[in-house]
């Protein structure tokens, strides 16, 4: 490119003559190194760009996980609540199949006394309490209540003893149950762990596949994005380079035909030059000839008139040769400024030319650009978008923990409820004789025995709330440091998302002292 000081000598025409081909090669060169410095900045974006996208999805990867743990976690409370009321309850109708299976073996054939099954002793103890509910509304209708008294002890002394016997053979097969049951909760307990460790493992393999998967096709999707867009910028580049070796065969056919007309003007003024000359000798000559005819007819005069007519010969001589000079003199100046315009005229096109290319260049690049940063803003859109998505999954998993702990004491409540509830109704609806023990039926009736006491089912159900509270207090903590965790993680990728902003800043002020000629 032409500085400020040559195109003023231009315009002036006071500066020196330049080979045409040295203004095109040294054109030409900083066009080049213009282009090169574009490329360089283009891959060192296309670089950064690479980058930023690599750490984008490693924290996309390490959100992804800390969401998983704590679906998982949320998982695996909502399976052991489920799984824990099912097998406690498969629990309890075993052990009661295996009391009554007991109840079998320690019957002893060798005593003499034949023992009666559970089932009629139950019948015979209610039709003793409906019998005393009728001595009791006789006894009211009576007056003598002393007599009543006397004999309805006589006929309860009996029943009494068979009573108490039952009651200790009740505590003894109760203490032996709440031993078998808690060993059994203690299995199911271990057995659940095991099997909720293992599922959790193979659904988080699967859902690490599915992911990795996802994300491989999404690279792939944007690697032949960006190499259509190389291939684009490529298929630019060679058409402007093309463009320029076209030009400058134009320029090489272009000067080689200035050089012919040079020639050949040149050529047709040193034949006008020499006609004249030859039309100046021709009238010499044909005044020498009057000149000869009239000293032939005045000899006499001749040596008088020698000295005036070789001073004549002299002047004429000097006007004519004074005369071609200046002709020829004025033909050259004449050509060298038609040659100084034309040479003018083709350099300022060539400039004009070379400035238009590197301006459609430059403006392709731009474009390039501005898609680039469209992409990369459009790609910060989604990253806030998934975060905020994030955040108020965080917060509703926080939420649903905080509104679960009410909703399970609600449930253990109504459980124990049910259970009392229950237990009446079955001893108001227990009134067949059959001794059932092989039919599910029979450990719904016996399940009312086990809700006799309370007590120990009220200890079991304390002991899973403490169990509960504390398992949600660690969750809580770990919720708390995961949220301080994502806290930390949203400054960095605040402090990330800024800096291609403050990068393209900086590369547009540094594009903006290279395009200016």
């Amino acid at each position: 490119m032409a500085t400020p000081t040559e195109r003023e000598e231009l315009k002036r025409g006071n500066g020196a003559w330049e080979n045409i081909q040295e203004v095109l090669r040294f054109g030409l060169r900083s066009l080049w190194e213009a282009i090169t410095g574009v490329d360089g900045r283009v891959t060192a974006l296309e670089k950064t760009l690479v980058a930023q996208r690599n750490d984008l999805q490693r924290q996309q990867q390490h959100l992804e996980d800390i969401a998983h743990t704590l679906n998982v976690m949320g998982e695996r409370l909502r399976v052991y609540e489920k799984a824990a009321g099912e097998q406690i309850a498969m629990r309890l109708q075993n052990s009661e199949c295996r009391l009554q299976g007991q109840f079998q073996r320690y019957r002893n054939p060798k005593d003499d006394v034949d023992y009666v099954p559970l089932t009629t002793l139950e019948r015979r103890v209610c039709l003793l309490e409906e019998e005393i509910e009728h001595i009791v509304v006789a006894i009211d209708r009576k007056a003598d209540f002393e007599v009543m008294e006397e004999a309805i002890r006589k006929h309860c002394k009996k029943d009494e003893r068979e009573i108490l016997t039952l009651q200790k053979r009740f505590e003894q097969h109760r203490h032996e149950v709440e031993k078998e049951v808690s060993l059994s909760i203690s299995n199911a307990q271990a057995a659940q762990e095991t099997l909720i460790h293992s599922a959790l493992k193979n659904w988080a393999a699967n859902t690490w596949k599915f992911e990795h998967n996802t994300v491989q096709e999404m690279l792939a999707e944007e690697n032949l994005k960006q190499k259509e867009v190389l291939s684009t910028i490529h298929s630019q580049i060679k058409l402007c380079w093309g463009a320029l070796e076209a030009q400058q065969k134009r320029m090489t056919d272009v000067c080689v035909d200035i050089n012919k007309q040079v020639h050949d003007i040149l050529a047709a003024d040193r034949k006008e030059i020499a006609v004249l000359c030859s039309e100046a000798h021709g009238r010499i000559d044909f005044q020498f000839r009057a000149q000869e005819k009239g000293l032939e007819k005045v000899q006499h005069e001749q040596h008088k008139l020698r000295e005036d007519v070789t001073q004549i010969f002299d002047m004429r001589i000097r006007q004519i040769a004074t005369g071609n000079a200046a002709a020829v003199e004025a033909l050259n100046r004449r050509v060298f400024d038609r040659q100084l315009q034309e040479l003018s005229t083709m350099r300022c096109q060539i400039v004009e030319e070379v400035q238009l290319t590197v301006a459609s260049t430059l403006n392709a690049l731009k474009s390039t650009k501005d898609r680039e940063q469209r992409k990369v803003r459009h790609h910060q859109n989604l990253i806030e978008r998934k975060l905020a998505e994030l955040e108020q999954m965080m917060q509703l998993i926080g939420r649903q923990s905080i509104r679960n702990i009410p909703q399970l004491q609600v449930v253990r409540n109504e459980q124990l409820e049910h259970a009392v509830t229950t237990h009446i109704h079955n001893e108001d609806e227990d009134n067949e004789d059959a001794f059932l023990f092989e039919d599910k039926n029979g450990a719904e009736h016996t399940i009312p025995i086990l809700a006799q006491v309370p007590s120990s089912n009220l200890l079991t159900t304390n002991d899973s709330r403490q169990n509960i509270t504390e398992l949600l207090t660690t969750r809580r903590v770990q919720h708390r440091e995961l949220q301080k965790q994502l806290d930390i993680k949203f400054s960095d990728y605040s402090e990330i998302l800024r800096l291609p902003e403050q990068r393209a800043k900086e590369n547009k002020s540094s594009n903006v002292p290279s395009t200016q000629p």
